[in-house]
């Protein structure tokens, strides 16, 4: 829930370039220490790079959770990353699961995810990425 109001304050950031949000899905990076969130945009139309760098950082600052907002100023959690993907890529998710079996009206994308396999095709289509600098 916290989740999807991060990603509304994100978007409306978004939408005053003419751009809009297709669809998006997220990732707690732990391989790394601190951890650090990862929230994957699929973006339609043409964004200036400084306006993706407010999205990411507005995000990183709308985390309401007096855990994750602590976390962040002891720097126990890393900055918030936003990474855009070409477009098509939840397509080619899609694409790969129907082909794997799961039914088409059954078929969700996880809002958070560990699947490696979607992981994969996320990180192959990244496209851009931007790190917070809320709480630098």
């Amino acid at each position: 829930k916290d989740l999807q109001l991060v990603v509304e304050r994100g978007s409306q950031i978004l939408s005053k370039s003419r751009a809009e949000l297709v669809d998006f899905t997220s990732h707690a990076e732990v391989a790394n220490q601190p951890g650090h969130y990862i929230i994957y945009w699929e973006i339609k139309g043409e964004v200036e790079e400084r306006i993706l760098g407010e999205c990411c950082r507005e995000m990183d600052a709308s985390f309401v959770d007096h855990g994750y907002v602590v976390s962040r100023r002891t720097n126990s959690i890393g900055p918030l990353e936003l990474r855009i993907v070409e477009r098509g890529t939840f397509k080619k998710i899609l694409d790969y699961f129907i082909g794997n079996g799961a039914a088409l009206s059954q078929f969700k994308i996880p809002r958070c995810t560990s699947n490696q396999v979607l992981l994969k095709i996320l990180n192959v289509c990244t496209i851009k990425r931007f790190h917070s600098t809320a709480y630098g």
